[in-house]
């Protein structure tokens, strides 16, 4: 074995990069209008005609928690659980 070669597993980087940061992108903005809305800086509902209101709190609080947990179980699986461990 030569230099910079070692017996542990392979890192092979992290995988599709580019959904990982968008997701992180969709949940941080999801949930910092969920905390604006809910401190009440922003409206939390939302008149669409005359008629028509609607609740945008879990409109964003629901989606940034899921973009943001799905950014991290893919950083966790790709980092830790991406190769089976070498004999």
């Amino acid at each position: 074995m030569t230099g910079n070669q070692s017996l542990g597993r392979p890192d092979y980087g992290l995988d599709a990069p580019g959904v990982v940061r968008n997701l992180l992108l969709v949940g941080a903005i999801g949930l910092t209008l969920g905390a604006l809305i809910i401190t009440g800086v922003l409206p939390s509902v939302v008149t669409i005609g005359a008629d028509v209101r609607v609740s945008i709190v879990g409109m964003c609080v629901g989606p940034g928690f899921a973009c943001d947990y799905g950014a991290c179980d893919d950083l966790e699986q790709s980092r830790w659980e991406s190769t089976p461990p070498r004999s």
